[in-house]
């Protein structure tokens, strides 16, 4: 399997939400006193430059405050390469009937585009159990989707909750 650890990048707009705050949801998403299972799971932080990794530094120093431990590593030099297709929206390549409008609005870039679609990552953690109904609603028309395949996705969403 190599020297990989699992991950996700995340791409975000710092006038909306900072670094800091990532962090902070980060280190409270989980446990990060116990050692890894494997190198493959371990938890890691990425930061890109030196004014991030002074914010990791400072916040992991609070978190071993409180926990004695942090099992984080940092890695400040790396390559982000994507998984494989078949890890890439997972839930959402296994729901043929959204699958198909999206390959309706993407085309024949449907693999590359969904993988980078802000609208299929969060139709696919809708799917999974993360959120409600109410807010893919809500921010549905932020999104540049035809409306008329807006409906369907959401019409099917809904009969899902039911």
């Amino acid at each position: 399997m190599g020297d990989h650890i699992e991950t996700l990048e995340v791409d975000y707009d710092s006038q909306v939400v900072s670094f800091a705050d990532l962090l902070e949801v980060f280190w409270k998403s989980r446990r990060h006193d116990r050692p890894p299972y494997s190198r493959q799971y371990k938890s890691a932080i990425f930061p890109h430059t030196q004014e991030q990794s002074h914010i990791v530094q400072e916040t992991q120093k609070a978190y071993k405050k409180k926990y004695q431990v942090s099992y984080v590593e940092v890695i400040e030099k790396f390559t982000f390469y994507m998984a494989e297709d078949y890890h890439q929206k997972y839930w959402l390549q296994h729901t043929p009937f959204l699958l198909m409008l999206f390959y309706k609005v993407y085309k024949d870039d449907l693999m590359p585009t969904l993988f980078r679609s802000t609208v299929a990552a969060r139709v696919n953690g809708y799917i999974r159990g993360y959120g409600k109904f109410s807010q893919i609603q809500a921010e549905f028309p932020k999104f540049n989707w035809p409306q008329e395949k807006q409906q369907e996705i959401l019409a099917f969403l809904e009969k899902r909750d039911l």
